[in-house]
């Protein structure tokens, strides 16, 4: 190796034709020839007078080699608030009093609240015609909830019109597998974005701007992330967030 460098300038080397000539000269970085890398790259720094973009670029790729991709665990959907609307006034009271599992009191809730076992659902339905459901594991179990309670009430002879139907919420909860530092949060650049106060809730609360979501952290390492209304805007931001709470894993 000390041969190679006296007959090639390191200048040259550090350039353009770094890849050619001076990873030519390496094995690959499979885990067959990882200890061999290693000791190239240790050897490379034993030249005093190695020019400084070449020493740059190879602790890059001594960093690459020695820091392993971060596995990031996917967060699982507990539950889904859609509303839809039904395009007809509904009388609540003929509703409690005829459909099952149905409650209504108008001086706690002005909706009537009516439960599905399958999918195991809850809705509320108000007067106006709208109509919010929560409790479905999925997007698709939400629609088919809500198309089932519409159902319900058309057999009351209402005129139903099942329209408009979107997600207003996702809740989706994620365990990281290590406990957390929270107290970090709040003494560096993430701070602006915490709300940490133990003597009032467990869990350090993480507002992410964009996607615009809510993450509470706790000590053990659980997370919960909330107000995303799409799955991909849950993942994407609990990948951005899973580096800084990497940053505070205990040790």
């Amino acid at each position: 190796m000390l041969g190679l460098y006296n007959n090639m300038d390191l200048n040259e080397v550090a350039g353009a034709s770094f890849d050619d000539k001076l990873c030519g000269t390496m094995t690959s970085t499979n885990d067959a020839n990882f200890s061999n890398d290693m000791t190239t790259l240790n050897n490379f720094h034993h030249f005093g007078d190695m020019d400084p973009a070449l020493m740059s670029q190879l602790s890059f790729m001594e960093k690459i080699i020695q820091e392993p991709e971060l596995q990031v665990p996917e967060p699982l959907i507990k539950n889904v608030v859609a509303s839809a609307r039904l395009n007809c006034p509904i009388d609540l009271k003929l509703v409690a009093l005829k459909a099952r599992n149905a409650e209504y009191n108008p001086k706690r809730f002005p909706a009537v609240i009516m439960r599905l076992r399958d999918p195991k659902t809850t809705a509320l339905i108000y007067a106006s015609g709208k109509m919010i459901c929560m409790g479905a594991k999925t997007v698709d179990n939400a629609k088919l909830a809500m198309r089932k309670f519409a159902k319900i009430l058309k057999h009351l002879n209402f005129d139903i019109k099942f329209t408009d139907f979107k997600v207003v919420n996702l809740l989706a909860s994620v365990d990281v597998k290590f406990p957390v530092r929270l107290e970090g949060f709040l003494n560096s650049k993430h701070k602006m974005f915490c709300t940490y106060e133990p003597e009032l809730f467990p869990a350090l609360i993480y507002r992410v701007v964009n996607p615009k979501c809510v993450a509470l952290i706790f000590a053990c390492g659980r997370v919960i992330l909330t107000g995303a209304r799409t799955i991909d805007d849950i993942n994407c931001a609990f990948n951005d967030l899973y580096t800084v709470i990497h940053e505070f894993k205990k040790t």
